[in-house]
C-alpha cells in the first residue's frame, strides 16, 4: 500500500511542475505577442489618419484605386481561408487586406506581408 501511496505522490509532484511550467511559458510568450502586434500595427492598422495622408498605412473604409490592389488568387499561400462571402483579399503597399471587390473599399487591414507569393 505505501508503495501505491509513493507512486501517486511522484506523479502529482511530475503534474503539478508540469502544470508551472506551462502556465509559466505561456504567461512569458503573452505580452511578447501583444507587444510585436502593436509594433507592427503602430498607426496603420486601420482607422489611422496615415491612410488618408498618403502614407504607407491604409485605413479601413478607404476607397482604393482597383489597379493599385493586387488580388490574391491563392489564399492559403498567405495562411488565410477563402475570404467572407462579398469580399476578397488583397495586397496593397505590403499590406495583406481584405476588401469589397464592387467598390474597391478596404474593409479589413490584416497584417504585413514581405513579399506576393500569387
Amino acid at each position: 500500500m505505501k508503495a501505491s501511496k509513493m507512486f501517486t505522490t511522484q506523479h502529482r509532484a511530475i503534474y503539478a511542475a508540469a502544470l508551472a511550467f506551462l502556465l509559466g511559458c505561456s504567461l512569458m510568450a503573452q505580452p511578447i505577442g501583444r507587444m510585436a502586434f502593436a509594433q507592427d500595427c503602430a498607426g496603420n492598422c486601420g482607422g489611422g489618419q496615415q491612410g488618408q495622408q498618403g502614407g504607407k498605412g491604409i485605413s479601413v473604409g478607404e476607397a482604393l484605386p482597383p489597379g493599385k490592389i493586387h488580388v490574391i488568387t491563392r489564399p492559403g499561400l498567405y495562411g488565410m481561408g477563402e475570404p467572407p462571402r462579398g469580399s476578397r483579399y488583397g495586397i496593397v503597399n505590403g499590406r495583406l487586406i481584405r476588401f469589397d471587390p464592387g467598390t474597391s473599399r478596404v474593409l479589413s487591414v490584416i497584417r504585413q506581408v514581405d513579399r506576393i507569393l500569387d
